[in-house]
C-alpha cells in the first residue's frame, strides 16, 4: 500500500511522529523539522526516513531537517496543521483501516507517549488533538480517557492526557471495586434521573 507515493506503513508513522516532534517552518515550506535529544526518537526518525527514502540533515543544535527528492514532505506534513497553526491529525487518515490507523498511532506514541504502570499514555496541548487521538483509540477498538495534565498559566498551556487502555473493552462505573458494590435487584417499578 502506499499513500501519496510513500509506503503507507512509514508514512502513517511518521505523520503521528511529526504531530507530536516536528513542525514546518515558514521559510523552508517543503521541509520538516524536528528538534530532539533523546536518542530513542533520534533513532527512530533515522529508520523512518530511511523507509521513505527521505534525506535527513542534522546540526549541532539537536535540529533535524527532512526533505524528498520530490519535494513534497513539507506540503504532505503540512495537512497536520489546522487553520489556526494548532497541530491535528488530517481528516482524510481516519476513513483508513484500522490495520493501517495502527502505524499512525505508532508514530503519536513514539513522539509524545509513553508506556506507563497502568497501561498506554498521549500528553498533548491541544484539546482537539487529544480528542482525536481518542477517536483514533476507538477506531482501534480501545478505550480511552482524558484527563487535565496540568491547567493554563502565563508561562504554560494546558496540558491533556490520554490513557489508552488495550484491555477493558467496554464502559463499566465503580470498576474498581465492582464486585463489591454493584448488585442487580429484581425490580418492576419506575426508575428516574437523579440529575
Amino acid at each position: 500500500d502506499t499513500i501519496q507515493g510513500y509506503p503507507a506503513e512509514s508514512l502513517l508513522s511518521l505523520y503521528g511522529f511529526f504531530i507530536g516532534d516536528g513542525y514546518i517552518d515558514p521559510r523552508m515550506p517543503k521541509a520538516i523539522q524536528f528538534r530532539l535529544r533523546k536518542q530513542r526518537k533520534i533513532n527512530y526518525l533515522y529508520e523512518l526516513c530511511s523507509e521513505l527514502g527521505l534525506n535527513i540533515s542534522a546540526n549541532a543544535n539537536d535540529k533535524f531537517y527532512i526533505t524528498s527528492p520530490k519535494d513534497d514532505i513539507g506540503l504532505i506534513m503540512g495537512e497536520c496543521y489546522d487553520e489556526n497553526r494548532e497541530k491535528r491529525i488530517p481528516r482524510s487518515l481516519f476513513e483508513l483501516s484500522p490495520e493501517l490507523l495502527h502505524y499512525l498511532y505508532e508514530g503519536l506514541l513514539n513522539s509524545d507517549g509513553h508506556i506507563g504502570r497502568t497501561g498506554e499514555v498521549y500528553d498533548t496541548t491541544s484539546l482537539t488533538l487529544a480528542s482525536q487521538v481518542q477517536e483514533l483509540c476507538t477506531l482501534l477498538g480501545w478505550t480511552s480517557s482524558i484527563s487535565l495534565l496540568h491547567p493554563e498559566t502565563e508561562t504554560r498551556r494546558y496540558g491533556w492526557r490520554i490513557f489508552i487502555n488495550k484491555k477493558l473493552l467496554e464502559s463499566m462505573v465503580n470498576k474498581v471495586q465492582y464486585d463489591i458494590f454493584d448488585e442487580y435487584v429484581e425490580y418492576d417499578g419506575n426508575v428516574y434521573c437523579a440529575e
